[in-house]
């Protein structure tokens, strides 16, 4: 066998480009030597397959000031679950709301920070929640998916085929027949508190799909037509599975013990052993998420990579598969940078929920692995609402609906329902003695449904719903306006004609409205909400729209057309320091240079595409240093606009260039010495004809 050291230098020498030369010299040349082939090709290239596992120290994979817990994870659930769990355990919600030191990974955190409130027409965040230093974002910066050779080298030349897997399962993935996973497990993992964690996993995926993992040579297993199996073994690498099925024989899933052996990280890697890629890695996913490239870590790229994936179901930030949206993110001022962002601001916190699987995730293995196929006839219920058919033939109900067909909504006797709306008929919805108080403890759910080609906008006419000093609800109206099976964003304070429209994704005819005044039942009530509903209709594109050149540094656009060196960052709210901007000009974000890190300059580049008079126009904020607008052609780089130390506040400038085919335009910042020297750029556009 020739080494796989050899194959790998060829591959990268030569440059192979015939695909069935290439899958047959994988397969001949590369067979039994599977892990040191995948850690030379990680070593020579960051582009076809590099995943760091460490965190940014680089000396250890979790945190030592965090007690094991091999118990704590029994009865995970998902997110909804888990928040009713918490609901029903709790007496005193309003205590713990008032508590400002609250635990950062457990269910109450995630509850806080999935709230908005208003204050005199202002969007408060709730005090205390750092995301960006939680255990989801440890231990997503702990996850490695790797890959065969071929799968390795597929990648790097898009040799992947299409089929019918559905959402984030790779399209070259190989199924588990039947759905059954053999296993072995090795080393401390057998330790009994291990054990229990991990055998928990194997019991949600049984109980929620068609996936079972069986002991390797146990009956079940008797009559595959394959030998794999995945071993799960606790040597010192992180935390890391293949991406579907390889084969012959044994594939590991890695569990580092300590740091690896959590309820979530052990169902995450299960799911890549399955065919599941990260969610941020969808094919669609720039319409839902932006990654912020300039403030990943140096290596880390690969890990937000976009993958050949077929995506049939909504974009779920939701899922076990999601990254903390601060996972591999620099260091800058002593602050973690944020490494992507939802196109829905108000539903970031979904990315940071750390509990089993969620709605879609079921969803998604049930439409893979078709475990609901067998269900036919009278056994096939039509299920309504959103739900779909699980391995049981039962309808899977998002949280809040119940029923056979999921046709009825979970709420009390004296309010909810089912709420049919349409373009021409407003509906009214009231809390129960409305406008007096609701009763403490009242739990209410309505599902406002529009015609199937409409969408569901929601005004909330009038709102008073208690919150506390630290901006945290006591009371809430949830909103769920994105995904009817994934929580949506908790509301309360004062509002007055504010509005939502359910998205275009998904179901997106349904959105469902609750109120929850069961939690912290020991707080006064408000006096609750009067909204009103109607049907839209879905947006249609303008195709006589601007087509100037933007760049607002906001999500869908992957980037931004100025291509930016690495000393640019991607901003939001306030940023590292005392002397930028306290937030966008335009916006949620920005990008920024920040004087404390001592570079020389910044710079952003743009090819112009053809001959003719352009403006080029932009805000800017310049607390220290230089700002410059140049033109560099094969000969001459030429000073077109320059603004130096202009002091606190957003600035807006238009420049005239005249620019022919090729050139290129910058857009330099220069920090001075001085820490408080910062500059940031944001809303740039590049427009056709002088300004």
């Amino acid at each position: 066998m020739v080494p796989a050291k050899f194959l790998v230098i060829f591959v990268l020498c030569f440059g192979i480009s015939d695909a069935y030369f290439l899958k047959k010299l994988l397969k001949e040349l590369s067979d039994g030597d599977e892990d040191y082939f995948q850690e030379e090709i990680g070593t020579k290239t960051d582009s076809i397959g590099s995943e760091l596992l460490r965190r940014d120290d680089g000396n250890s994979y979790y945190d030592d000031n965090v007690t094991d817990s091999p118990t704590q994870d029994e009865g995970v659930d998902d997110p909804a679950k888990e928040e009713e769990k918490l609901e029903e355990e709790s007496s005193n919600g309003g205590q713990l709301l008032d508590n400002e030191n609250v635990d950062q990974d457990s269910t109450l955190a995630k509850l806080i920070a999935s709230m908005d409130v208003i204050v005199h027409g202002q969007d408060e965040k709730p005090m205390g929640m750092h995301p960006e230093s939680d255990q989801k974002q440890k231990e997503d910066s702990l996850d490695k998916h790797k890959y065969t050779p071929e799968q390795v080298m597929e990648r790097a030349l898009g040799l992947e085929n299409d089929n019918e897997f559905k959402r984030n399962f790779k399209v070259d993935s190989r199924l588990w027949e039947d759905g059954i996973v053999p296993y072995t497990i090795v080393g401390s993992l057998t330790n009994s508190d291990e054990m229990v964690i991990i055998e928990k996993a194997f019991e949600e995926l049984k109980k929620k799909t068609c996936i079972q993992l069986v002991p390797k040579g146990s009956d079940k297993t008797q009559g595959l037509s394959h030998k794999s199996y995945v071993e799960f073994n606790p040597k010192s690498d992180g935390c890391s599975s293949y991406v579907g099925r390889i084969s012959p024989g044994k594939q590991e899933i890695i569990l580092e013990n300590p740091g690896c052996v959590e309820h979530s990280i052990v169902l995450h890697e299960i799911m890549h052993a399955i065919g599941m890629e990260h969610e941020q890695s969808r094919s669609d996913r720039d319409k839902f998420i932006k990654i912020f490239n300039k403030n990943i870590i140096d290596g880390w790229h690969e890990q937000f990579s976009k993958e050949q994936t077929s995506d049939t179901r909504p974009y779920d930030a939701e899922s076990i598969m999601q990254y903390n949206l601060y996972s591999a993110g620099k260091t800058i001022g002593g602050k973690a940078s944020k490494t992507m962002g939802l196109v829905e601001k108000q539903l970031e916190f979904l990315a940071d929920l750390n509990s089993g699987l969620d709605f879609y995730d079921v969803a998604d293995i049930t439409d893979a692995y078709q475990c609901a196929a067998h269900c036919e006839g009278s056994s096939r219920p039509k299920c309504e609402n959103g739900g779909f058919v699980d391995h049981n033939c039962k309808c899977f109900c998002p949280s809040g609906l119940k029923g056979d067909l999921c046709q009825t909504v979970e709420t009390s006797s004296a309010c909810g329902g089912i709420v049919y709306v349409s373009e021409s008929k407003v509906t009214e919805i009231r809390t129960p003695n409305w406008p007096s108080p609701y009763p403490a403890g009242t739990m209410c759910t309505w599902l406002i449904k529009a015609p199937d080609d409409m969408l569901v906008k929601l005004t909330a006419d009038d709102l008073d719903l208690p919150y506390n000093s630290l901006n945290r609800c006591y009371h809430w109206m949830e909103v769920r306006y994105n995904l009817i099976g994934q929580l949506g964003v908790k509301i309360c304070g004062e509002i007055k004609d504010k509005t939502w429209t359910t998205t275009p994704y998904g179901e997106s005819n349904l959105m469902m409205v609750r109120l929850d005044a069961k939690f912290a039942e020991d707080k006064d009530a408000g006096k609750g909400f009067s909204i009103s509903a109607t049907a839209t209709p879905k947006p249609v594109e303008d195709k006589d729209a601007d087509k100037s050149e933007i760049c607002t540094f906001e999500p869908p656009s992957d980037g931004c057309f100025f291509d930016a060196d690495g000393n640019w960052f991607v901003g939001e709210d306030a940023s590292p320091s005392d002397y930028g901007p306290s937030s966008a000009y335009g916006g949620q974000f920005y990008a920024y240079v920040d004087g404390s890190n001592g570079q020389e300059a910044a710079k952003m580049t743009y090819k112009v595409p053809s001959t003719m008079d352009y403006c080029l126009s932009f805000a800017y904020y310049l607390s220290g240093g230089k700002l410059e607008i140049q033109s560099e052609d094969a000969n001459y780089i030429y000073d077109v606009w320059t603004a130096q130390e202009q002091g606190d506040g957003w600035q807006k400038a238009k420049v005239d260039i005249d620019a022919k085919m090729g050139e290129l335009i910058l857009i330099i910042a220069e920090t001075e010495s001085d820490y408080t020297s910062d500059i940031a750029i944001d809303d740039i556009v590049m427009k056709e004809g002088v300004c």
